[in-house]
């Protein structure tokens, strides 16, 4: 069985086959999907201070500078396991960082404000690995509070992105349902921000009933456009296939709510984690004839890396019969497939030494 693969980039005009035969299966890739900007920069850069640690170790003749990471650097275990794999240390909070002068890498999601007051008093050098688009809103949130007597955080309370905004703000209350409302005080005004990653219709939800409990609101919308951006690619490639994976860690927040997006458009959804998750049952049998023009679309979470996505359409083109399937992934982990996964890579870090921030 022949698998061709085809990226769809969706907007209004139709989308161009560029001759492709009827009569095979297609795998077709959301136009936008996987690793965001700062999730990639992140992973990029732990990687590349992991590796010149050892260097310098190496030319040195002397330890590496343990480098250690707070917290996972992004909610998906097969990027947090390579992590580990490269040498650095995962803690959960800096009083298990034993070793004096260590380097601890920010996760994307940040940390508590306590956190990074408490590295730099023990002259930890700490990089800053946190993604843009969180750092506006936290600044965002900062300036609210001058002009407001509370800032509304829009949230999931216990995700570690709203625990280390709530953090750095003098006064907030998270709000994650309607009954949290209910508890603020008779404020004259507020302002409010959203976790980047809440669902939008939630979020125009709660902002409405903020808006009827006090005079003033001011809500400011800080939802990750690229978020949003591959909701809706993915939704236009679901209408689109007779069957579509969403592809994320079980533990990722926008991964579920892309998976739940999906599932809105084409009930012929699945989500999984895993390339041996992908199972026989969701297709027809190797050979069979009903493989021919079936549609199989792939999109991922913002957390889910290329490597993941690429082993996941090798297993579908195993049930399909393809004999090319068992080929290795490139070693630096890139696409098997024509579609243009990695983003911009440039970017540098937000280095914090002995002087704080």
């Amino acid at each position: 069985m022949r698998v061709h693969y085809r990226q769809l980039a969706f907007r209004s005009e139709a989308c161009n086959s560029r001759g492709y035969n009827d009569a095979a299966m297609e795998i077709l890739y959301a136009a936008r999907m996987g690793f965001c900007y700062g999730v990639r920069n992140a992973y990029e850069q732990a990687m590349a201070l992991a590796e010149q640690a050892l260097s310098r170790a190496s030319s040195a003749a002397k330890p590496a500078t343990p480098v250690y990471l707070l917290g996972d650097i992004v909610h998906n275990a097969e990027v947090v396991a390579r992590i580990e794999a490269a040498g650095i240390h995962q803690v959960k909070n800096p009083d298990e960082i034993t070793e004096p002068h260590a380097r601890v890498l920010i996760r994307t999601h940040g940390c508590r404000r306590e956190d990074i007051e408490l590295l730099t008093m023990r002259r930890h050098e700490v990089v800053d690995l946190t993604c843009e688009v969180v750092l506006s809103v936290r600044q965002k949130a900062m300036k609210l509070e001058q002009r407001h007597p509370a800032v509304v955080v829009l949230g999931k309370k216990r995700h570690p992105e709203v625990v280390g905004l709530v953090s750095w703000l003098r006064n907030p209350f998270v709000v994650s349902d309607d009954s949290d409302i209910a508890v603020i005080p008779d404020y004259p005004s507020v302002g409010a921000v959203s976790q980047t990653t809440f669902a939008r219709e939630l979020r125009q939800e709660l902002v409405g009933l903020l808006r009827e409990r006090f005079p003033l609101v001011e809500a400011l919308d800080t939802i990750c456009r690229h978020t949003e951006r591959n909701q809706q690619t993915s939704v236009d490639l679901a209408r689109q296939c007779d069957k579509i994976l969403v592809i994320g860690d079980q533990h990722s927040s926008n991964s579920r709510q892309l998976y739940e997006v999906v599932r809105r458009a084409n009930a012929r959804a699945h989500f999984l984690s895993r390339p041996e998750q992908v199972e026989s049952s969701w297709f027809p049998e190797s050979g069979a004839g009903q493989w021919e023009n079936l549609k199989v679309g792939l999109t991922a979470g913002a957390s889910t890396p290329d490597w993941i996505v690429s082993g996941i359409a090798r297993r579908v083109r195993e049930l399909a019969g393809d004999a090319g399937a068992s080929a290795e992934i490139d070693g630096a982990g890139q696409s098997e497939s024509p579609q243009a996964l990695a983003s911009d890579r440039q970017g540098k870090n937000r280095v914090h030494g002995k002087d704080g921030i």
